[in-house]
């Protein structure tokens, strides 16, 4: 941990530049979606369709992403920033066992992230699934935990703590 206590001393904005750099995969899920033949539903789909690599039923729903490469890569590439993330940017904050649970905590969410992207819905399931189940649980639970203990502004604090996914 030294090395990235160095790392962050001497870059001090690389961390958060990780962090925003996850807008991409917002901006990708727009753009997957609006490549969809069968217009895609934000109502009915789930945002895994957008990076399943068939076409056809897939549970109660007909699923063709003609753009799911991107939308894995999106995937991997927002659990990578999350997990780089959270390791530079806990270096910035008061070191307290709640903190090092929460960013812990988001850095675990980007992993299953990771396997989303890796293990598209169609694929090993149940490989996918866990990777989902990390940033709905496990994610959750690291914004809460650092929404309630980091000293940040009370503006920032409750933007963290609504912010749930």
């Amino acid at each position: 941990m030294k090395a990235v206590k160095a790392f962050q001393n001497r870059y001090p904005f690389v961390g958060p530049i990780f962090w925003a750099v996850s807008i991409q995969y917002y901006l990708v899920q727009i753009v997957v979606a609006l490549g969809w033949e069968q217009p895609y539903s934000w109502l009915h789909n789930t945002i895994s369709d957008l990076g399943n690599t068939a076409c056809g039923p897939y549970g109660d729903r007909y699923v063709c992403s003609p753009h799911h490469a991107l939308m894995n890569v999106s995937f991997i590439t927002l659990g990578v920033t999350m997990i780089l993330g959270s390791m530079l940017i806990y270096q910035e904050f008061e070191k307290s066992l709640a903190s090092a649970i929460g960013f812990w905590f988001m850095a675990l969410a980007g992993f299953g992230t990771i396997l989303v992207g890796m293990f598209p819905e169609n694929t090993i399931s149940w490989l996918h699934v866990l990777g989902a189940s990390l940033p709905f649980l496990i994610g959750n639970m690291g914004l809460i935990i650092l929404g309630l203990n980091l000293a940040m502004p009370k503006s920032l604090r409750f933007y963290t703590l609504i912010q749930k996914q």
